[in-house]
């Protein structure tokens, strides 16, 4: 995430000397080094979501590794601007051909931890990235899921198709509600989990309250009366009342927000 961002000196001072109290500053110690031996670290943050989720992660597992010398491997995309017309694995890489650094690449094991990176590199100085979301490989999956309800629900609205549009797009918005959620590391294992969950989100500045409406009017007002018989008489199937207008209205709401996810994915 730090490669997109201009950042002052006086936040990376005071970065790199919070990363130092909370992580290195004991690892090194650990290690009988000082800050001065420090060359490159990482710490994993591992996820609450996969521990609740998957049995085959350990519940004793530490929530937090950190890692630093030669027991971090750190491996970053660079971008090149070179004289030379051919560079062979395993060339060397001098520092005046290096412009920038892209991205940090993560093996896949550690993928959906958040993560902090901090390197002193020569000839650079101090290189930082930290990304401190957790469960990064679903967001993929989700939007996929989240695309099939868009054009599902895209469908039943050129086909009036009320009760199919309500339910694709119920669960189009939910998709990409639960990406914010387990990004947080935050549990997302029923409809009521990620609605709770999004709405804190939402009261934190970080949600999009117009999705969160979206959401809340489809699972509420219109999905138990397309879907549902409440014995109570609150909910009944006959009461079902939808148009194009709400249709328009929803959908407009949802596909923004599915355009801003990829133009974050950029």
């Amino acid at each position: 995430m730090s490669d997109d961002i201009e950042f002052s000196d006086e936040f990376v001072e005071n970065f790199l000397e919070n990363v130092f109290d909370l992580w290195f500053d004991d690892a090194l110690e650990e290690k009988g080094l000082g800050r001065e031996d420090f060359r490159k670290g990482q710490v994993f943050l591992k996820s609450p979501f996969a521990l609740s989720q998957f049995e085959d992660l350990e519940s004793d597992d530490s929530d937090v590794e950190v890692r630093i010398n030669d027991d971090a491997e750190v491996k970053l995309i660079a971008e090149i601007d070179t004289d030379r017309d051919y560079i062979e694995e395993g060339d060397p890489i001098y520092a005046e051909e290096i412009e920038g650094f892209e991205e940090v690449l993560l093996d896949e094991d550690k993928e959906d931890y958040g993560h902090v990176t901090v390197a002193k590199m020569e000839g650079f100085g101090w290189y930082f990235n930290f990304d401190l979301r957790y469960n990064r490989s679903y967001q993929a999956p989700l939007t996929d899921a989240a695309d099939e309800f868009i054009d599902t629900a895209e469908y039943a609205k050129e086909n009036e198709k009320w009760r199919a549009f309500v339910e694709n797009a119920f669960h189009a918005a939910e998709r990409m509600m639960k990406i914010d959620v387990i990004f947080m590391g935050w549990s997302a294992e029923g409809h009521g989990d990620v609605q709770a969950r999004y709405s804190d989100l939402v009261n934190m500045g970080i949600g999009n309250p117009d999705l969160y409406d979206v959401f809340n009017q489809l699972k509420g007002k219109y999905r138990f009366s397309a879907s549902y018989v409440d014995p109570r008489g609150d909910v009944d199937e006959r009461e079902f009342d939808f148009n194009e207008e709400d249709a328009e209205e929803f959908l407009s709401v949802i596909k923004e927000h599915r355009e801003s996810l990829e133009e974050e994915e950029e």
